[in-house]
């Protein structure tokens, strides 16, 4: 079924913002001259502070891909999660991972 956040949607669109937030980095580094920017090593000489920022913007990064991740590999069941006792009656009603992966939705 395609109801709640099951399938696909929310794994793409976490993707989707990942990659958006990665190309404003990339963008922001790329041709600092051309944009009417100071190097790199004059602005962090020019403002201490910049190192604070930039620690969150990769720790932000890293969240948005690691949440990313999760939603992509999760095992979902007929609550959206995996629960123990479903996980345990698939892997004890197959006898094959064929047969497995033919039981998960």
């Amino acid at each position: 079924s395609c109801t709640g956040w099951y399938w696909a949607v929310g794994p793409v669109l976490m993707v989707g913002i990942f990659l958006r937030v990665l190309a404003g980095g990339v963008l922001h580094l790329s041709g600092r001259s051309r944009q009417n920017k100071t190097s790199l090593l004059k602005q962090f000489q020019k403002d201490p502070k910049l190192w604070i920022k930039v620690l969150v913007y990769v720790l932000c990064l890293m969240a948005l891909l690691v949440f990313a991740a999760w939603l992509i590999v999760r095992v979902r069941g007929e609550t959206g999660i995996l629960t123990l006792e479903e996980a345990a009656f698939i892997i004890n009603s197959t006898d094959s991972l064929e047969e497995l992966a033919l039981e998960l939705p």
